[in-house]
């Protein structure tokens, strides 16, 4: 049964994936910058993430008869989140680039702001607070390249092995082999 699983269900589940977290990130965009640039915005994202890899995985092991192996559930999350997100990242890429091309400046601004205030509420002097907004500088310049042609391929890149970890740990918890049967007793 497990043959079911084929390009039509990773192109079906990959848009519902992808379908969501795109509808995920509109909302954060209209709710507003502190939102996106918050905690809650990552804990619910991830929550969706790993939602939606346990959804395909059980839709998987229901296609394949109730009973799926490692790899196949494996690749049936993989594959779908993987088609799934280079439409996510593809709607961020038009977001950030064509939307609201100053979206990235004011979260980051927000961001920044909000480290600020954190280091000082820590006790660090003003020597250690400019070194560490200095080292920040450097992650602005990589996030920034995110949205460049080049960019795009390395976030896919990132973003796919990144998938993996959490796809394994679903697909390690989904996967469900058949009871042995009388003869692989006797074997």
């Amino acid at each position: 049964m497990e043959q079911k699983l084929n390009r039509d269900f990773f192109v079906k589940h990959g848009l519902i994936f992808g379908g969501v977290g795109i509808v995920y990130a509109l909302i954060a965009y209209l709710i507003g910058i502190e939102f996106m640039a918050g905690t809650a915005n990552s804990l619910i994202n991830l929550t969706i993430i790993v939602g939606l890899m346990f959804f395909i995985g059980t839709t998987a092991r229901k296609m394949a008869g109730g009973f799926i192996s490692f790899n196949n559930v494996f690749k049936a999350i993989f594959f779908s989140v993987f088609l799934g997100t280079i439409l996510y990242i593809l709607f961020n890429l038009l977001l950030f680039t064509l939307i609201d091309p100053e979206l990235f400046d004011r979260v980051w601004e927000y961001s920044m702001d909000k480290q600020v205030t954190q280091l000082e509420d820590s006790g660090m002097s003003d020597d250690q607070i400019d070194d560490t907004l200095a080292m920040s500088e450097t992650i602005r310049e990589y996030m920034l390249m995110r949205y460049s042609v080049w960019g795009f391929i390395l976030e896919i890149i990132a973003t796919s092995v990144f998938m993996a970890i959490p796809s394994l740990i679903v697909a390690a918890i989904v996967k469900k082999t058949p009871p042995p049967t009388i003869e692989t007793l006797d074997s």
